[in-house]
């Protein structure tokens, strides 16, 4: 049984401030609304994991995510120009840093582009309360009887085998690996040590915003909530954003390197960047290639979603506070292909603790965890998305969402129930 919930209550900005996009081609070029961070770009500087000390590289005006031209020698090109090499990733993707005058990329001749590694990040704009529970936790159906879950039409008693033989990866905080919920479920990226995946606080105002710490907890909080949906699925944390929810560009290109090679078969991003990016971009081209399902949160301004929700090769998630509406601080338009439950949802919280929580971050995993669950059974992304029922178009109008629930099997065949 669950303890009663301690007396404990604070105030996080765990929101994701990721949106829909809008325009019949789903380009994401002019992005609607300016999401960039408040004071420019935040500098994330070096976080400890465990024992490591794990270097995020900072979205400072002097560090670019680079594509060299094919046999390029890194180090040359940054020897001649004063630069320093951060880190090559796959693709031709060079990041470097010291880059004090940006013409000096346009005139070297093994730069074939360049962006400025931006910012990425988990909220802004909308204060959510978190909680959590004190004691042990025992399995997941005791958690998931005691979330929204359950008038959204979600089973407390799913087949432990639904998501078997599926990975799934997390692109955030990190998770509390060692969590009794999460423990047989997390599969540790082999060759990304140098990441990490550890979710540890560090005690540091990192952002500058008078708050210490404040998105400690969230990836643990997205794994437990794929958790619940697959209790059968691998979970395949990367740490690529600090304790205070800020990463860049780069950090998060290179947890995208790390669980391509892991070999997932879906990627959760509760998490944007601040503008498009066309190298991220064809990062997502490369997954898609590959197979991977990419599952992004809408984000929590209540307007249309910011990148990478509503590119093409994602599918962008909205916030339910019920079955048939969506919450009011969800961002929505007719490109955000699903909505989910995304308030009062119980999920992980590190320290065997239960955390409750709002938003558009917590309403993808339930749909990544939903997609493992189909794809255990046979089914695709293609059963979540033809069979999804829109809200009411008299409430929602062209923007209603299909909504989905829950999942079961009949015989042979999938049933996706949707409300």
């Amino acid at each position: 049984m669950r303890s009663t919930p301690a007396a404990i209550l604070f105030t996080l900005v765990l929101a994701s401030f990721g949106a829909c996009s809008e325009g019949p081609d789903r380009s994401p070029t002019t992005p609607s609304v300016d999401h960039s961070f408040p004071g420019g770009a935040q500098n994330v500087g070096v976080q400890p994991v465990g024992d490591l000390l794990v270097p995020l590289i900072p979205a400072t005006p002097d560090v670019f995510v680079t594509s060299v031209t094919p046999g390029a020698d890194p180090a040359e090109i940054a020897g001649r120009n004063g630069w320093v090499v951060e880190r090559v990733l796959s693709g031709n993707v060079v990041v470097f840093s010291a880059v004090t005058n940006p013409g000096d990329l346009d005139s070297d001749t093994d730069i074939a582009s360049y962006e400025l590694n931006q910012p990425a990040g988990l909220a802004l704009g909308q204060e959510l309360t978190m909680g959590f529970y004190e004691g042990q936790i025992f399995d997941v159906g005791d958690l998931q009887a005691g979330t929204s879950l359950s008038i959204f039409g979600y089973s407390s008693d799913r087949s432990p085998d639904l998501g078997v033989g599926v990975r799934v990866g997390v692109i955030d905080t990190g998770a509390d690996i060692g969590h009794s919920l999460l423990v047989d479920r997390i599969v540790l990226p082999v060759g990304a040590d140098w990441l990490g995946w550890e979710e540890t606080p560090d005690g540091i105002d990192n952002d500058n915003d008078g708050l210490i710490d404040e998105a400690f907890g969230h990836g643990t909080f997205v794994a437990g909530m794929i958790a619940q949906l697959a209790p059968g699925a691998q979970i395949i944390p990367i740490r690529a954003l600090n304790s205070d929810g800020f990463g860049s560009l780069a950090d998060v290109l290179s947890a995208m390197d790390a669980l391509l090679a892991q070999g997932i078969d879906v990627l959760n991003l509760s998490l944007s960047l601040s503008s498009y990016s066309p190298t991220f971009e064809a990062r997502l081209q490369t997954l898609s290639n590959a197979g991977v399902r990419v599952i992004a949160a809408a984000g929590n301004q209540g307007g249309a979603t910011a990148y990478p929700a509503n590119s093409s090769l994602a599918v962008g998630v909205a916030a339910l506070e019920s079955p048939s509406v969506l919450a009011s601080f969800s961002n929505r338009d007719r490109f955000c292909e699903l909505a989910a439950p995304g308030v009062g949802l119980l999920s992980c919280y590190p320290g065997e603790a239960l955390g409750w929580g709002d938003g558009t971050s917590f309403a993808a995993p339930v749909v990544a965890g939903c997609l493992a669950a189909t794809l255990s059974l046979g089914a695709d992304l293609d059963c979540l998305l033809s069979s999804a029922v829109a809200l009411d178009p008299l409430l929602y109008g062209q923007l209603a969402l299909p909504a989905c629930s829950g999942l079961s099997r009949a015989g042979s065949r999938v049933q996706v129930e949707m409300r």
